[in-house]
């Protein structure tokens, strides 16, 4: 793959919003083929082994991700002249609390197979909405202020679909400076949460979720994000 590095521990979206986290990059024996073996960061949090050219084309740095959504409000802010502070914000591997197995076996065609059939499932339902399949007539200023007003649906109805909401909706939070903000969004974004979308995001701030209802892990989210944002609030005013 040229000379692009890969370090294990970083953590890469695809286009539907499923996390992964990258473990290790390994060569097959025989073939000497390089395989990125990699993580969902969702539970059950199943271990995949995948060539390196298929990773790299479905999946994606989330850190990339968040700058590039990023990039064109800060040139905006440039050409306007308007003073920014730079801003260095690094989203960090979140640490699967479950370890890679002692071996990893060769995933099985059938195996990728309903993987790539779910991705597709997705997109296929994405698409059959009859509104634009990207939501590129929202900004990511409106989309804030839709889920910050906690009115998502009578902002953006006819707009944009529901699954691009949940994705674009959830690197919002993962983007967002404080838990305050997090947790504001996260209400906000609740009609559209389902529970791969939740552990995802419970995954990328290192939450690990108990089992139980969508309710109930929604609520234990709610309430971890409320402790770093009370815990953040004191070491402000200290």
């Amino acid at each position: 793959m040229g000379s692009k590095v890969w370090t294990a521990g970083n953590l890469y979206v695809n286009q539907s919003g499923k996390i992964v986290q990258l473990m290790a990059v390994a060569r097959q024996e025989g073939s000497a083929q390089e395989l990125a073996i990699y993580q969902e960061m969702h539970a059950p949090f199943t271990v995949w082994a995948k060539s390196l050219s298929a990773f790299e084309a479905t999946y994606h740095k989330m850190a990339e991700v968040l700058e590039e959504k990023r990039a064109p409000q800060e040139r905006t802010a440039e050409a306007s002249g308007e003073e920014r502070a730079p801003q260095e914000r690094v989203v960090e591997a979140s640490g699967a609390k479950s370890a890679l197995q002692e071996s990893v076996s060769e995933v099985s065609a059938q195996d990728l197979s309903q993987e790539n059939e779910s991705e597709a499932s997705e997109n296929q339902r994405a698409q059959g909405e009859n509104v634009p399949a990207g939501g590129t007539d929202v900004s990511e200023e409106e989309l804030r202020m839709a889920l910050e007003k906690g009115q998502p649906e009578k902002y953006l109805s006819g707009r944009i679909t529901e699954t691009e909401i949940a994705r674009r909706g959830m690197l919002q939070i993962l983007d967002a400076e404080s838990f305050r903000e997090k947790r504001q969004l996260l209400v906000g974004l609740r009609p559209y949460i389902d529970k791969l979308l939740l552990h995802n995001i419970a995954a990328a701030l290192d939450v690990v979720l108990e089992e139980g209802t969508l309710d109930d892990q929604f609520e234990s989210l709610l309430h971890c994000v409320d402790a770093h944002a009370r815990y953040e609030g004191g070491r402000l005013r200290s």
